[in-house]
């Protein structure tokens, strides 16, 4: 998340915070088009929604970013049961990466319903604007598993995600 716009010629400090990340995946599979472009279709689909991504309670400024989001020991449980747990360092691109990549592919299409979208602005991610940079590890979804419903979350189901430094957040799927 930006403070400030950010931009490849500006770069501005980062504030950081806890989100959850409950794509409705039947929606992101259904909606692909495999002629286009990787990722341009069904994520509109599939991320939006009212409950879809929760975010945590606290917001964290850190004077040296980097090294504060490197060491972040990130673990995300469903009832009860520990799915994920890694530092956020070991997540293939840090978050200035993500928002440079952003950035340079601003004119890039992506596609909701009929409707044509971009990414950013090509001149500066928005300041407030949220950025979520992934997860490092445990990501329990994989073509091969599309039909098994045990890799799902269903109604009823706890998510409880912790950062060190960035608080808790506990959600209950509707």
């Amino acid at each position: 998340m930006t403070l400030n716009d950010y931009s490849l010629n500006k770069p501005s400090r980062l504030g950081y915070v806890l989100c959850g990340d409950f794509t409705e995946r039947w929606a992101l599979v259904s909606q692909l088009d495999f002629d286009a472009p990787m990722g341009t279709t069904g994520f509109p689909e599939s991320k939006g929604g009212a409950t879809r991504l929760p975010i945590g309670p606290l917001l964290v400024i850190h004077e040296n970013a980097d090294a504060f989001y490197r060491d972040l020991e990130l673990s995300l449980y469903v009832n009860g049961e520990l799915r994920q747990r890694d530092k956020a360092g070991m997540m293939i691109w840090p978050p200035t990466d993500v928002v440079n990549k952003a950035l340079n592919d601003c004119d890039t299409k992506y596609y909701h319903q009929t409707e044509t979208l971009k990414l950013t602005a090509c001149e500066a991610v928005p300041a407030k604007t949220l950025i979520l940079t992934g997860t490092p590890q445990g990501v329990g979804f994989h073509v091969a598993n599309l039909w098994s419903s045990a890799f799902y979350l269903n109604p009823g189901d706890e998510v409880v995600g912790i950062a060190t430094h960035m608080g808790i957040t506990r959600n209950i799927i509707e």
